[in-house]
């Protein structure tokens, strides 16, 4: 219907397709590339894509969570690197299933930093997230309807 509001994407983007292992309780290194929407139609929000395979089930509803570091605050220097004490800028969580078979978790996330390096806090799943894990964007806004 003409006027009302819709969801409109951008292909998805790939920040990180084979990620180093890291434990419960820390911080993964950072994904391979940073998001800049400046180079995506400054869309504002990003459905967020984690997958991952455990080797041994983790913990019935424990998450990762999804941690910015935004680059360029004032133009030349960035925010600190997120740590497991201090996420920085936290974007959401993944909410994990106590399965071993690959798991695909969305988080819809709104108003993203500009610029920004993206990190996985694994917040006590109880089990090492295995190296391949992998971390997508689509970036998304809402239009009116035409």
């Amino acid at each position: 219907m003409s006027g009302e509001n819709i969801d409109v994407y951008l292909p998805q983007i790939a920040l990180e397709t084979s990620g180093a292992a890291f434990a419960s309780g820390a911080m993964s290194l950072k994904a391979t590339s940073a998001y800049d929407r400046s180079a995506n139609s400054f869309y504002p929000d990003g459905v967020f894509a984690l997958v991952c395979q455990f080797a041994t089930a983790p913990t019935e509803n424990s998450v990762i969570t999804l941690a910015a570091r935004p680059l360029l605050v004032d133009g030349v220097n960035s925010a600190e690197v997120p740590e497991p004490t201090r996420l920085t800028r936290q974007i959401g969580n993944f909410t994990v299933n106590n399965v071993t078979t690959l798991q695909a978790i969305e988080l819809i996330a709104y108003d993203l930093p500009i610029n920004a390096e993206y990190y996985l806090f694994n917040n006590a799943t109880g089990q090492s997230v295995p190296a391949g894990w992998k971390l997508y964007i689509k970036p998304r806004t809402i239009k009116a309807a035409p």
